[in-house]
């Protein structure tokens, strides 16, 4: 019930003293944690800003959990990277017109800086980090929001937004520090991102070991009509 979280938002923040108004609202991401130990999460989302990330307590993936649905969809507002196995051969455009629209709709807005509808190192979203020398990992891998074919993401790596693991790839990276900047009113720019993002930070949050785990997609991201 999105009206009921919002208004325990609200909530809290009187409780702090504070008034939090709607226009404050799109500035925020909810964590919604549900008294369940089951493997599952969404998260609902408006173009603005606002987001619910629903969360279960699952023992062993909760921090991964809350790591997708908040930290990668709701406040950094990136796409899912995976692909359905019975889509790994299916075009985003025959299999999810839908998709094709939110993925253009949120581009608009500064989202959805992980997929891509091309793969055209002039026009793909993530264009700056194309043959730079910081960034050797990146290029554009196709396959990504659930489909096979004609949609890529910019690591070819499982990442957060693949298989919960610590590890978010350099443009999502830039996504979530350019939102934080934005929030608190902070100029920001490709190269001062470059300049302090510690690469081998990133990488060391990498798990040293692959997982023989594979962990099933979780449920598609529920967009919030404006």
């Amino acid at each position: 019930d999105e009206d009921k979280c919002i208004e325990y938002t609200k909530l809290i923040g009187s409780l702090n003293g504070k008034v939090i108004t709607d226009y404050d609202l799109k500035d925020m991401s909810v964590v919604l944690v549900l008294n369940s130990d089951k493997y599952a999460g969404t998260a609902k989302k408006r173009l603005s800003g606002f987001s619910i990330a629903m969360c279960p307590m699952h023992p062993k993936h909760f921090g991964g959990l809350i790591h997708h649905e908040s930290g990668g969809h709701g406040f950094g507002r990136l796409a899912d990277e995976y692909v359905n196995s019975q889509n790994k051969t299916t075009s985003i455009y025959t299999g999810g017109t839908s998709w094709v629209n939110m993925i253009r709709s949120y581009h608009e807005v500064g989202g959805y800086a992980n997929a891509d509808l091309t793969n055209d190192p002039q026009k793909v979203v993530w264009k700056d980090f194309l043959e730079h020398e910081k960034y050797p990992t990146v290029g554009c891998f196709e396959g990504a929001v659930y489909y096979g074919k004609d949609v890529w993401k910019p690591e070819e790596v499982k990442t957060c937004m693949d298989n919960n693991v610590p590890y978010y790839n350099a443009p999502s990276r830039y996504s979530i520090v350019a939102r934080i900047m934005e929030i608190a009113g902070v100029d920001f720019s490709f190269e001062k991102f470059v300049q302090i993002d510690d690469v081998e930070k990133a990488w060391a949050a990498y798990p040293k070991t692959k997982s023989t785990e594979i962990l099933p997609p979780l449920a598609p991201p529920i967009i919030i009509p404006e």
